[in-house]
């Protein structure tokens, strides 16, 4: 109920949040939240993800990678930990298996189930 109350974004490689008034700790939201680059491991996970929408509830199974681009050498590092915030923090996840689960009534949120994809 409370994940309404937050407004979300995507620029660029960057997720950014701005929460309501007060629906919960920031603390809760850095610790929920996060922005995974996906990298598919085959051609039906990518059109798999290229179906997830606003509000779809995901999970995600894969390994934590790190990319390299040899054209011109730049290298792009995956988070470890889950209480890093700010430039570096999001996941890079080359993706094994993807399930998005039934869609709930708008508003509504189930936890257990997954997180919610923006």
């Amino acid at each position: 109920r409370w994940l309404s109350q937050i407004e979300m974004s995507q620029g660029e490689r960057f997720f950014y949040w701005r929460p309501g008034p007060a629906p919960v700790p920031r603390s809760t939201i850095e610790q929920y939240s996060t922005n995974v680059h996906a990298i598919p491991a085959t051609p039906e996970i990518e059109r798999q993800l290229r179906m997830i929408r606003r509000d779809d509830v995901v999970r995600i199974s894969g390994l934590l990678v790190n990319a390299y681009r040899p054209a011109d050498g730049y290298r792009w590092k995956t988070s470890l930990v889950r209480d890093d915030t700010g430039d570096g923090a999001c996941e890079i996840v080359y993706v094994t298996g993807l399930q998005i689960e039934p869609r709930l009534p708008q508003g509504t949120y189930a936890q257990g189930r997954g997180a919610n994809v923006n």
